[in-house]
């Protein structure tokens, strides 16, 4: 059951500036969709001696073709930036699989 409440942000397209950089458009678009947020099992990993956690979600959302890779998303003030994107067999659902970013 999709029940959690999610705000999903995603990249404009860039343009050239005038220097012939890459620059974004506008300001991400961003869209609130019900979704179902399971926590998966963290990982600590150590370099350098520090210690960091990493705390990735699963989570399953009704199909929609705008939501890439590239966005990201914020769960009760959590933000999780998307790792990757799949859809089912039937395009109906999409399973986003993202880590936790501060």
């Amino acid at each position: 059951m999709l029940r959690e409440r999610i705000t999903v942000y995603l990249p404009r397209p860039t343009v050239t500036d005038e220097f012939g950089d890459q620059v974004p458009s506008a300001s991400e678009d961003s869209m609130e969709l019900w979704a179902k947020v399971e926590a998966q099992v963290g990982k600590e990993t150590e370099a350098n001696g520090k210690v960091t956690y990493s705390q990735p979600y699963k989570i399953t959302i009704r199909y929609n073709d705008q939501i890439t890779n590239a966005g990201r998303l914020t769960w009760r003030q959590v933000g999780i930036a998307i790792n990757s994107v799949v859809a089912d067999v039937r395009n109906t659902e999409m399973y986003l699989r993202g880590t936790r970013v501060d």
